[in-house]
Protein backbone atom coordinates (compact mmCIF):
# COMPACT_ATOMS: atom_id res chain seq x y z
CA UNK A 1 0.00 0.00 0.00
CA UNK A 2 2.69 1.78 0.54
CA UNK A 3 3.31 2.57 -3.26
CA UNK A 4 0.69 4.09 -3.61
CA UNK A 5 2.49 7.34 -1.94
CA UNK A 6 4.57 7.93 -5.17
CA UNK A 7 0.98 8.77 -7.23
CA UNK A 8 -0.26 11.37 -4.87
CA UNK A 9 1.67 13.78 -6.42
CA UNK A 10 0.44 13.97 -9.67
CA UNK A 11 -3.54 13.92 -8.25
CA UNK A 12 -2.41 16.67 -6.12
CA UNK A 13 -1.27 18.48 -9.23
CA UNK A 14 -4.50 17.33 -11.44
CA UNK A 15 -7.23 18.15 -8.44
CA UNK A 16 -5.32 21.57 -7.57
CA UNK A 17 -5.26 22.43 -11.71
CA UNK A 18 -8.97 21.81 -11.99
CA UNK A 19 -9.54 24.07 -8.92
CA UNK A 20 -7.65 27.16 -10.69
CA UNK A 21 -9.03 26.29 -14.15
CA UNK A 22 -12.43 26.72 -12.24
CA UNK A 23 -11.59 29.74 -10.54
CA UNK A 24 -11.89 28.47 -6.85
CA UNK A 25 -8.54 28.45 -5.86
CA UNK A 26 -6.53 31.89 -6.85
CA UNK A 27 -3.22 29.82 -6.73
CA UNK A 28 -1.24 30.22 -10.16
CA UNK A 29 -0.62 27.50 -11.88
CA UNK A 30 3.18 28.17 -11.91
CA UNK A 31 3.48 27.29 -8.38
CA UNK A 32 1.22 24.55 -8.42
CA UNK A 33 3.92 22.82 -11.29
CA UNK A 34 6.97 23.28 -8.29
CA UNK A 35 4.79 22.46 -5.69
CA UNK A 36 3.92 18.91 -7.41
CA UNK A 37 7.94 18.47 -8.20
CA UNK A 38 8.91 18.81 -4.68
CA UNK A 39 5.58 16.57 -2.95
CA UNK A 40 6.55 13.92 -5.72
CA UNK A 41 10.42 14.02 -4.82
CA UNK A 42 9.30 14.18 -0.92
CA UNK A 43 6.69 11.29 -1.03
CA UNK A 44 9.21 8.90 -3.06
CA UNK A 45 11.15 9.28 -0.57
CA UNK A 46 9.20 8.60 2.21
CA UNK A 47 7.65 5.17 0.83
CA UNK A 48 11.36 4.21 -0.12
CA UNK A 49 12.23 4.90 3.80
CA UNK A 50 8.33 3.29 5.01
CA UNK A 51 10.01 0.00 2.69
CA UNK A 52 13.07 -0.06 4.26
CA UNK A 53 12.21 0.45 7.94
CA UNK A 54 9.64 -2.77 7.32
CA UNK A 55 12.62 -4.88 5.94
CA UNK A 56 13.08 -7.63 8.33
CA UNK A 57 15.48 -7.58 10.76
CA UNK A 58 17.12 -11.32 10.57
CA UNK A 59 18.55 -13.27 7.41
CA UNK A 60 18.93 -11.13 4.32
CA UNK A 61 17.97 -7.93 3.63
CA UNK A 62 17.22 -6.35 0.21
CA UNK A 63 16.45 -2.72 -0.26
CA UNK A 64 15.64 -3.01 -4.36
CA UNK A 65 12.08 -3.37 -4.14
CA UNK A 66 12.80 0.09 -2.28
CA UNK A 67 14.94 1.89 -4.60
CA UNK A 68 12.28 0.73 -7.23
CA UNK A 69 9.73 2.74 -5.77
CA UNK A 70 12.34 5.41 -5.38
CA UNK A 71 13.09 5.70 -9.07
CA UNK A 72 9.77 4.95 -10.24
CA UNK A 73 8.14 7.89 -7.71
CA UNK A 74 11.14 9.64 -9.58
CA UNK A 75 10.08 9.23 -13.10
CA UNK A 76 6.27 9.12 -13.22
CA UNK A 77 7.07 13.06 -11.14
CA UNK A 78 9.50 14.12 -13.77
CA UNK A 79 7.01 12.58 -16.83
CA UNK A 80 3.56 13.00 -15.56
CA UNK A 81 4.14 17.03 -14.26
CA UNK A 82 5.35 18.78 -16.68
CA UNK A 83 2.57 16.97 -19.37
CA UNK A 84 -0.54 18.02 -16.60
CA UNK A 85 1.34 21.37 -16.34
CA UNK A 86 1.25 22.36 -20.04
CA UNK A 87 -2.71 20.62 -20.67
CA UNK A 88 -3.89 22.43 -18.14
CA UNK A 89 -2.00 25.85 -19.06
CA UNK A 90 -3.77 25.39 -22.52
CA UNK A 91 -6.91 24.88 -21.05
CA UNK A 92 -6.76 28.01 -18.82
CA UNK A 93 -5.30 29.82 -21.30
CA UNK A 94 -8.39 28.84 -23.75
CA UNK A 95 -10.95 29.55 -21.62
CA UNK A 96 -9.14 32.87 -21.32
CA UNK A 97 -9.57 33.36 -24.88
CA UNK A 98 -13.01 32.47 -25.05
CA UNK A 99 -14.19 35.16 -21.99
CA UNK A 100 -11.97 37.67 -23.71
CA UNK A 101 -13.93 37.10 -27.16
CA UNK A 102 -16.96 37.01 -25.11
CA UNK A 103 -16.78 40.90 -24.19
Amino acid sequence: MVELLIFIAPAFQIIFSVLRVNRMTTTPLYLIFPATILLGFVLSFTAMKVLVDNMPTTGMRCATPAMAVLFCGIFITLVTSPIISLVFYFINKSINNKTIAIK
